[in-house]
């Protein structure tokens, strides 16, 4: 749906549910977009965070990072530089200086999460050049379109099998995939393996593969490759700068109605009405256009 938002706080330690709101959305900027900024954004205004805690002047501001997983942000706040981070469970939870046994039981209450579709993310806080303090997890959900599963069936029908690209942990993959009609679950290491194997190996790996949990932008223009050199006609979906280079590559890049400008730049096709429903009458067209030649 495309409609991110937080579902739920867990402060630890000695912080409160505002006081990891109030963190999260200090590391978040409304400028970028970025659907999870904006929700963290979203729910500090709802439960009026702000206007509770005192006031902060940002100093800077650093977006999601793949590599490094997270955002953050420093800002002023009575005359004292903070620094504000938000981002994956063990990229927080190691820079606040946790140990393995801590990380671990940290994953345990994310694990729980992940396995209802949530996604689940870590903030801390600490002085600018000093370690950070966890203050606690937030729970995040989107829900998939209700004509999603459908359009996935719809595509099986017309021969096109679908595979679904994700960053989000197994779990959330898992449950996710399960909601839309895709049940066959692949890791992205997986993916990697593949590519050590012999071409016919790699060429059943990936014909078997619908979602593949973890995934980065980076990962996707491989993966289209992969597709390729198996004999497949490969479509892409996407909507971010980020997935430019994989609508290029595939031989028919569809970039959905609120995608940037450069990833409609880079597609074959730019969609004009919410969702992805229209990919059908795409397929369709193309097949009586193909008959017709």
């Amino acid at each position: 749906m495309n409609q991110l938002a937080v579902t739920g706080v867990i402060p630890l330690e000695h912080a409160t549910e505002a006081d990891v709101l109030f963190a999260g959305a200090l590391a978040s900027q409304e400028a970028n977009q970025d659907p999870i900024d904006l929700a963290f954004l979203a729910a500090a205004k709802d439960r009026h965070v702000f206007d509770s805690l005192p006031k902060v002047t940002p100093v800077s501001f650093a977006p999601f990072d793949a590599k490094n997983r997270r955002t953050e942000a420093v800002v002023e706040q009575n005359g004292q530089r903070l620094r504000v981070l938000k981002g994956a469970m063990r990229t927080i939870a190691a820079a606040c200086g946790l140990q393995p046994p801590a990380i671990e039981a940290l994953e345990g209450r994310v694990s729980e999460s992940a396995a209802k579709g949530y996604r689940t993310l870590a903030v801390a806080r600490g002085p600018e050049n000093g370690t950070p303090v966890l203050l606690g997890l937030v729970s995040l959900y989107d829900p998939p379109r209700p004509d999603a599963k459908q359009l996935i069936a719809e595509l099986e029908g017309l021969g096109v099998p679908v595979k679904m690209l994700t960053g989000d942990a197994l779990p959330v993959a898992i449950e996710i995939g399960k909601g839309v009609g895709l049940p066959n679950i692949r890791r992205v290491a997986d993916l990697k393996a593949a590519g050590a194997l012999a071409s016919k190996q790699a060429v059943d790996l990936l014909g078997s593969t619908m979602v593949l949990p973890r995934c980065i932008p980076r990962t996707n223009t491989p993966f289209v490759k992969h597709l390729q050199a198996a004999g497949h006609v490969t479509g892409m979906t996407g909507d971010g700068v980020n997935d430019a280079p994989a609508l290029r590559q595939a031989e028919v890049g569809i970039a959905v109605s609120t995608a940037t400008d450069v990833a409609k730049g880079a597609a074959s096709v730019v969609l004009t009405d919410p969702g992805l429903t229209n990919i059908v009458a795409l397929v369709e067209q193309a097949g009586r256009s193909i008959s017709a030649f």
